[in-house]
């Protein structure tokens, strides 16, 4: 039986899967390839992909997203929920502009961060706070590691000055509305990867 939070994380992942089908069935006529951390991989690979492959040839892949295993200019579109702050942003960048066609859309869905938390006192005390809220929510592995991602959350001026640095074009950050007023605002990104050599 899954948890709460692991049906809501399905949930999450069903949405971006049928929206990536949408996107692609109408704007790229291509195959589908989905990436998952691990322990996603091990959740909900199966019978629950069963349903998005009678839509369009799915195939299954685990590897590292900052040395991904894929040829240079191999998707028209990369989508990334809830993981750039666990990673090293820059390379992170660097590998999804690499296996982007030209062309190609990206589109990121993470938290934000604000400039106030690049406050020493400030990163602090949200570092500990986030440590116990996921300990108490979840376990202790989850409070550390998200506690230790907190350097990598970017704020969306640093979000669109990376991509244009990494040679993305088109770059809009916008925020969107967030649940409780103490938690980070949730940041959606587009890109796209320009149309001349890269």
């Amino acid at each position: 039986m899954l948890s709460l939070s692991a049906a809501v994380s399905f949930i999450a992942l069903l949405f971006y899967c049928v929206l990536l089908v949408v996107v692609i069935r109408r704007d790229f006529k291509s195959r589908l390839h989905l990436s998952f951390a691990l322990n996603l991989f091990h959740t909900f690979s199966g019978t629950r992909l069963f349903l998005l492959s009678l839509f369009v040839p799915i195939e299954l892949a685990c590897g590292d997203a900052m040395g991904m295993p894929f040829k240079k200019d191999a998707f028209d579109v990369i989508i990334c929920g809830l993981a750039t702050h666990h990673m090293n942003v820059p390379r992170l960048l660097f590998e999804m502009r690499r296996v982007l066609k030209l062309g190609g859309a990206l589109t990121i869905a993470d938290v934000g961060g604000s400039l106030r938390w690049k406050l020493p006192g400030v990163r602090t005390l949200i570092k500990i706070a986030t440590f116990f809220y996921f300990l108490v929510t979840e376990n202790i592995f989850r409070g550390w590691t998200e506690a230790s991602a907190l350097p990598n959350v970017y704020t969306a001026e640093e979000w669109q000055s990376s991509l244009r640095e990494s040679g993305f074009t088109g770059i809009r950050v916008a925020e969107l509305p967030k649940s409780h007023a103490w938690i980070p605002s949730p940041l959606l990104i587009t890109a796209k990867k320009p149309n001349g050599k890269g």
